[in-house]
């Protein structure tokens, strides 16, 4: 009878646990640590190999050392410097960037009819620092957008209706102190 109670008891301990257990969440990993570890133990790799190569050469400690500190200054010196690489190739970017914008903005400004010497400072006037899109390209909409808008704020850049040089025909409609201009220059070209 004792081991009816007891295959009884087995038999509800059995069914009491469940066939499947509960999944255990997976154990979170700190990739970063991992990284310390793995390159600590590289470097006391490295070190330790570096040091039974300078005893089979028959350094004592002293110059072991030493050679030790000049191998490591010149692993240190021949290691590219990432962070200032990265500064330098966002700064190229930006003014390949800027380029790119004052360029379109200087052949608009053309098409335009601006005057070629009041090109820069329209450019400088002008936000076109907007007008690059989402992949990097120069909008050219946007840059002549600007620069219409800097055209309305200050009229004083907009192009001028140019006189045509040379040699009117007939009466002039100035005033007589441009005529008389005009016979100083006839006279002083013929040495009257």
């Amino acid at each position: 009878m004792a081991e009816t109670n007891t295959n009884q008891t087995d038999q509800q301990s059995n069914s009491q646990t469940p066939t499947n257990p509960p999944a255990q969440p997976a154990p979170e990993i700190d990739y970063e640590k991992l990284a310390g570890v793995v390159e600590g133990r590289q470097r006391a790799a490295g070190e330790s190999a570096l040091k039974n190569y300078l005893k089979q050469q028959g350094l004592t400690s002293e110059q072991m050392e030493d050679a030790i500190r000049t191998y490591k200054e010149q692993q240190a010196a021949n290691t590219p410097d990432v962070d200032g690489l990265q500064t330098q190739l966002t700064q190229a970017q930006t003014a390949a960037r800027q380029a790119q914008l004052e360029s379109a903005a200087t052949l608009e400004a053309v098409a335009l009819g601006i005057d070629p010497k009041t090109i820069p400072y329209l450019i400088r006037l002008a936000d076109i620092s907007q007008a690059v899109s989402a992949d990097g390209k120069v909008d050219n909409d946007a840059v002549k957008n600007a620069l219409n808008q800097v055209l309305e704020d200050v009229p004083a850049l907009k192009p001028q209706a140019r006189q045509s040089a040379g040699i009117r025909i007939g009466v002039s409609s100035g005033t007589n102190n441009s005529n008389q201009s005009n016979d100083d220059a006839l006279k002083a070209a013929f040495g009257l």
